[in-house]
């Protein structure tokens, strides 16, 4: 709780920063006498400022969403150790809570940052969508489609298959991400009032 305190005080500091030079009187604008002078930008602390509470600002929403995806793996983890209904839920718990976190970043994209970069960024490994659920898993009408159903082509399920196989053939064919991990949790979505109902023995 005290993180969101901090976040969302540093928010608001943003917020009056701009504000207020947003606000700034006309009176307060050089006159064409002051504009023959070398010009001397009045706000430079006040942008320094903001760019820095922006800055950590991201920061704090990525090491948010980073904690939160260390949980999910440690869930994760022991679910696949011990594959019971509480640690299944558990798991389920994780990904709710580090994908919200996750969500408040995606004020940061779209700027060639370190997630979208055209040449490098992981965007595609983390939250690609739209999703083919029949690339990972069965589906409705096929029992055995998906990577998982396939153990002539994928004998070995690793980090490198599953990141050969991410969009190769068409970018719905998401083997990795939130949304991946999302379909191996719930399963298909079938249900017009709620999430999917994969039951956790399909792990047994």
């Amino acid at each position: 709780q005290n993180f969101l305190i901090m976040k969302k005080t540093i928010l608001l500091f943003t917020s009056i920063v701009l504000l207020a030079t947003a606000c700034k009187k006309k009176t307060d604008e050089p006159t064409p006498e002051d504009t023959a002078a070398p010009a001397v930008d009045q706000y430079a602390s006040q942008k320094q400022q903001a760019k820095e509470t922006y800055a950590n600002i991201a920061f704090a929403s990525y090491d948010d969403s980073y904690q939160g995806v260390l949980a999910l793996k440690t869930a994760i983890y022991t679910f696949v150790a011990t594959p019971t209904q509480a640690n299944f839920d558990a798991a389920k718990t994780a990904w709710l809570n580090v994908r919200e976190s996750y969500g408040q970043t995606e004020v940061f994209r779209f700027a060639e940052g370190p997630i979208d970069n055209a040449a490098d960024g992981p965007e595609g490994y983390i939250n690609a969508w739209p999703m083919d659920e029949a690339f990972v898993d069965y589906v409705v009408g096929d029992a055995n489609a998906g990577i998982i159903n396939n153990p002539t082509a994928f004998p070995t399920i690793d980090a490198a298959t599953l990141i050969g196989e991410n969009e190769n053939g068409g970018e719905a064919n998401i083997s990795l991400g939130f949304h991946a991990i999302e379909f191996l949790l719930w399963g298909q979505d079938l249900s017009a009032s709620g999430p999917g109902a994969r039951p956790y023995t399909d792990y047994l």
